[in-house]
């Protein structure tokens, strides 16, 4: 797969970038995303603000967001956002 992102939209310094990417589990649609030369935990809610801001997106009753449950997808914040 490969991900393109429009010119000037992105500073990265040399280092890996770090993706945070929510994707729909039915239909692989990527639904918003979020890079980042570090990883943090406002990478991780920064998706999730995305996600939420984004206007095509119909939320089921009882929707659930599944994760690698790594340190940032773990604390309080993020699962109070």
């Amino acid at each position: 797969m490969r991900i393109l992102f429009p010119k000037g939209s992105i500073m990265l310094t040399n280092d890996e970038p770090y993706l945070s990417t929510i994707k729909d589990g039915s239909t692989n649609e990527i639904l918003a995303y979020n890079v980042s030369s570090r990883m943090t935990l406002d990478l991780a809610t920064d998706t999730l603000v995305k996600l939420m801001m984004n206007k095509r997106v119909k939320f089921a009753e009882r929707a659930s967001i599944h994760s690698d449950y790594g340190v940032h997808y773990t604390g309080p914040l993020f699962k109070n956002t």
